[in-house]
């Protein structure tokens, strides 16, 4: 998730920032989400810790995003752009590291408090 997060703030710094004809309107940041950053502390918590109360909204909305990125990465034709290779390797792990957190989140909301 950390790595996944810094390449969408690289991206999304180039696309604002730059006038890069490349970056400009990418749909990689659908599949390479800032949002990522917000879920990697969510794997740091003690286990008797409740996590942040954003953390499944934030998974979600990752999820959403990415499975937006890889259907356009699937029809090139509707998005314009060719990046079947970035979904292929960035949707699974994107969708495990999201259900990861929902999981942890989910189980340290259900355990008894002390």
């Amino acid at each position: 998730m950390l790595l996944m997060g810094i390449g969408g703030v690289v991206l999304l710094f180039f696309w604002i920032v730059t006038q890069h004809v490349a970056t400009w309107a990418n749909h990689n940041l659908l599949l390479l989400s800032p949002l990522a950053l917000a879920l990697v502390s969510s794997f740091w918590h003690r286990a008797g810790s409740v996590p942040p109360r954003r953390v499944p909204m934030v998974a979600m909305v990752l999820m959403a995003t990415v499975a937006i990125g890889a259907g356009l990465a699937l029809f090139p034709a509707v998005g314009g752009q060719e990046s079947g290779l970035i979904a292929a390797l960035v949707a699974l792990p994107t969708f495990m590291g999201a259900l990861e957190a929902l999981r942890g989140a989910n189980r340290r909301l259900a355990a008894p408090s002390p």
